[in-house]
């Protein structure tokens, strides 16, 4: 580890702790304590996610169960991972506080321990779940050809073989994270796992961009939809994730101490990141293929049509949007106009929700 960033001086502080092993150990115990708040967002979400599937069983039962399915080992794994995690800390600061170089030397040192591989284990396969559906989101948004996909699954089946690789190397005796074999190999693999997050991220996130910005230059700035918010592309993206692992990583690849503040965190944000998008599953928010040809089939409808009344001539404004298979989007706007009398007036009607869930905002002006 590099030295601490700190200096401390506590007159009954730690004696046989050097000043970066101190701060190794607040790292850990503040880490902990942020992992196990993020447990509590994720036993939320799961238990949000759950209510909501179980009534959509009647309606959607092969969905919904595959849905409750893929939460509860979500869940279970979190779950297992958390308490593993919980045993770690206590087994450190209260069982070994004084192994030498304090409890955070031990947590470094000690990886091969039943219950802290255990931890690891869940925590990796909880990975292959969080990414695995980050790739089926890109299928299903983009509703990508086999060779979009080729490059995304080969990425998405070294991650799993890199992954297997680093878990077998942790549970030797003697396994650590924080040795240069294993630092390597870890870098590998979560260099692995977030290029094929930033890759799908990007991939989903430039789709939506593009569409939101076709439908407002057919429709006008003021028109919204659920499925293209900035909020929306986030979710859909697991930005969340992304995020946190590129910091982990980081600070992993400069050998700073404060990697430990953010391994413990990123274990519970994974499971976070993909409950957010199925959530928005469950409530009909979420982006799917058939809610983009919807929403855009019933634009073409109507509604997106202007009307505009000025000095004795009406002007009729309709915009038509569609999509192709490949996610190509072709916009064709039509303009009327004829010689009448009468005032200006401007009137918004509400947005209207279909049973897919999807919702379109008419703005009509007379």
């Amino acid at each position: 580890m590099a030295p601490s960033p700190l200096t401390y001086d506590f007159p009954q502080g730690p004696t046989n702790e050097t000043q970066a092993q101190i701060f190794n150990d607040i790292a850990d115990i503040n880490g902990a304590g942020i992992a196990f708040v993020a447990y509590g967002v994720h036993a939320t979400l799961f238990f949000l996610c759950l209510t909501l599937l179980w009534e959509e069983r009647k309606r959607k039962p092969r969905e919904a169960w595959i849905w409750i399915g893929y939460i509860s080992i979500l869940f279970t794994v979190g779950s297992i991972g958390n308490g593993a995690n919980m045993f770690l800390n206590q087994d450190a600061f209260v069982n070994h506080r004084n192994y030498p170089g304090g409890p955070g030397q031990f947590e470094i040192e000690q990886f091969a321990l039943t219950y802290d591989a255990v931890c690891n284990v869940v925590y990796i396969v909880g990975t292959w779940f969080t990414d695995g559906l980050l790739l089926y989101r890109f299928y299903t948004i983009l509703g990508a050809t086999w060779w979009i996909m080729v490059l995304p699954i080969l990425v998405y089946i070294a991650l799993i073989v890199m992954s297997i690789l680093l878990l077998h190397q942790l549970v030797m005796p003697g396994g650590t994270l924080w040795v240069p074999e294993s630092i390597n190999l870890g870098l590998g693999y979560w260099s692995t796992s977030i290029g094929i997050n930033i890759l799908l991220t990007l991939g989903i996130v430039g789709f939506l961009v593009h569409m939101r910005l076709q439908m407002r230059r057919a429709m006008g700035p003021k028109q919204q939809s659920p499925y293209l918010t900035v909020s929306a592309m986030l979710i859909e993206s697991m930005f969340m994730y992304t995020g946190f692992a590129l910091l982990f990583l980081i600070t992993l690849a400069r050998n700073s101490p404060v990697n430990l503040l953010f391994f413990q965190m990123l274990a519970q944000v994974q499971f976070i990141a993909p409950l957010l998008i199925i959530l928005r599953v469950a409530q009909g928010r979420a982006v799917t293929r058939k809610t983009i040809e919807d929403t855009i089939s019933r634009t073409n409808a109507g509604s997106a049509m202007e009307f505009s009344s000025r000095a004795g001539q009406s002007t009729y404004t309709s915009a038509t949007l569609s999509v192709n298979r490949s996610g190509q989007i072709g916009v064709t706007k039509s303009v009327f106009s004829d010689a009448t009398q009468g005032d200006s007036q401007s009137m918004e009607l509400p947005a209207f929700r279909t049973k897919e869930g999807s919702a379109h905002d008419i703005s009509v002006t007379v």
